[in-house]
């Protein structure tokens, strides 16, 4: 059974780095993949496993795998009927970030299981939440950035991709002074809003089962659980 290399994982945080595939594991096969893995010069191993599947989850613990993030995928089906985009909302132009939106990805990170995992550098979190608005405002990623400005000051932002009928929603974060008053719902209703233009019915965005008030957030809002995975990282 071959692991699955990640190069753009790998690329970035500077070390080698795999996904273990899903299906068919036990101890045996586990073991030889770490054999597999420390030949080609894998340091980390990423494991999505479901929380039901007990075995497996007993196997990662058994293997000393830590459990780095509970990843919960939110879904939402929308209509053409959608409410209108708050007028403190608009497009953000530009095709480098700003020092405001580079604040609010780093409050967006939180509960990243980049910064969970002590085993990462410590920069290494915030160096790919910077990556990840840069790769959104340029377009890699994203096909828009809205924004929430008042004052001048943009206090929120929200990152939106299109593909396969499908919205994303990929980074979403309010400023912490700012949160309370509604901007983040206002950021949603815009996204709907974005998507519906583009005859898109459904979005999904992903988040931490440990950020409480996010995921209370999205179901206030009208999302509800599409999947929960278990991801374990496995250093070598």
């Amino acid at each position: 059974m071959k692991i699955e290399k990640l190069d753009w994982d790998s690329q970035f945080f500077g070390f080698g780095i795999a996904k273990i595939p899903t299906d068919n594991i036990t101890e045996k096969v586990l073991t030889n993949i770490l054999l597999q893995a420390k030949k080609e010069n894998i340091k980390l191993l990423y494991w999505f496993i479901a929380p039901d599947n007990e075995n497996l989850n007993l196997l990662a613990i058994k293997f000393n795998a830590f459990l780095a993030d509970e990843k919960t995928t939110f879904i939402k089906s929308i209509s053409n009927q959608v409410k209108a985009v708050s007028t403190n909302i608009s497009r953000y132009n530009p095709t480098v970030p700003n020092a405001e939106l580079y604040s609010l990805s780093q409050q967006s990170a939180e509960f990243s299981r980049f910064k969970m995992d002590g085993m990462f550098p410590a920069n290494a979190c915030e160096n790919l939440y910077i990556q990840w608005i840069i790769n959104s405002v340029n377009k890699k990623i994203a096909d828009s950035v809205l924004v929430f400005e008042q004052n001048e000051k943009i206090t929120g932002m929200i990152t939106l991709k299109a593909k396969d009928n499908m919205g994303y929603i990929g980074l979403i974060g309010v400023d912490t002074q700012m949160r309370g008053m509604q901007i983040g719902t206002k950021l949603i209703e815009s996204a709907e809003h974005y998507f519906a233009q583009k005859t898109v019915n459904t979005i999904e965005v992903v988040t931490q089962r440990a950020n409480i008030k996010a995921c209370n957030f999205y179901i206030k809002n009208g999302f509800s659980i599409k999947q929960i995975e278990n991801v374990y990282h496995l250093w070598i």
